[in-house]
């Protein structure tokens, strides 16, 4: 008999044979994504030869779209309800559970028509604020430090993005736990060797999202590209075109977009976030032992846009 276990991600009833930890605990019901421990079908296995395009890194074959990671397993993302797995012997776990909350993951986002972005999501007073910017921007870090200061966590890597029913866009809760540098837990007094490592990442522990935001999905009012400053942080609001180039530049694996032919879709629901949240690029102290000072200015930046009725993209 199967054990599934049951887990909540993106706004997504997930049942996987597979322990994914890093997402938040579900109840069992109704699954939206079957995670399933098989052998792949044969014919997955058509046509797959050297002439066979790739796309996105996912090949498209006559039983859904298949995909190799080096020795750690096949997947094949069936419709986009279910994902096979065929584990190779010897793998590492850590990196099958990556591959699975990452690349596998946006994938089934994109197909139930969510727009997955490499941002953090942050709940504030005035509403969702999503940290983008380039791996080691520090998103994590920043994200662990408003958390130890009272602030809800959504994601810290990847965020899923959706339409709302009257206008704007929403975000859905995505991870049970934080990666974050072991210089970071220092800061804030937590000793990175009783966290466990991050896979492929000698520098990055989990730390639990104990900060439990609810199960449904929130409106987004601002958009932080992170970017290096030399002295105190300061925002700046990015003018329509420089919003959108911002927006574009961190959509999560843009290939998977030409996959599915959503280039349309995707370009509308950015389109609809510049329009619907404060886009500003954020310049702070790379330093992190200074990230604290970032997270307190923000603190006083959501505070001051309360003080002042501002709790939207109001100009």
């Amino acid at each position: 008999m199967t054990e599934w276990h049951w887990y909540r991600a993106h706004g997504l009833t997930v049942r996987s044979e597979i322990e994914l930890p890093e997402l938040m605990p579900g109840s069992p019901g109704p699954a939206d994504l079957s995670i399933r421990l098989d052998p792949l079908p044969a014919q997955t296995f058509d046509g797959l030869d050297r002439s066979t395009p790739r796309i996105g890194g996912f090949r498209p074959t006559d039983a859904g779209y298949f995909v190799r990671f080096g020795m750690i397993a096949h997947f094949l993302v069936v419709e986009r309800n279910t994902v096979l797995v065929t584990t190779i012997d010897g793998h590492d776990p850590g990196i099958l559970r990556l591959v699975i909350c990452g690349t596998i993951m946006g994938l089934i986002l994109k197909m139930h028509g969510r727009l997955p972005m490499h941002a953090a999501a942050v709940v504030t007073p005035t509403g969702v604020a999503l940290f983008v910017g380039d791996s080691g921007a520090g998103k994590s870090t920043l994200t662990a430090h408003l958390a130890a200061s009272g602030f809800q966590v959504l994601s810290d890597d990847v965020t899923a993005l959706a339409n709302a029913p009257g206008g704007g866009m929403v975000a859905w809760p995505g991870t049970g736990v934080l990666k974050v540098k072991r210089d970071a837990l220092l800061k804030l007094g937590t000793q990175p060797d009783t966290l466990p490592p991050v896979a492929l990442r000698d520098d990055k522990h989990f730390l639990v999202n104990d900060t439990d935001p609810a199960d449904r999905p929130f409106p987004i009012s601002e958009v932080f590209q992170l970017a290096e400053g030399d002295g105190s942080p300061q925002i700046a609001r990015l003018e329509p075109r420089s919003a959108i180039e911002a927006l574009a530049g961190n959509t999560y694996r843009q290939g998977q977009t030409l996959l599915l032919g959503d280039q349309v879709a995707q370009f509308e629901k950015l389109g609809r976030l510049c329009q619907t949240a404060d886009v500003y690029r954020l310049k702070r102290p790379w330093d992190a032992t200074r990230v604290g000072e970032t997270a307190a200015f923000l603190a006083d930046h959501w505070r001051s846009m309360m003080a002042t009725g501002r709790d939207s993209a109001s100009g």
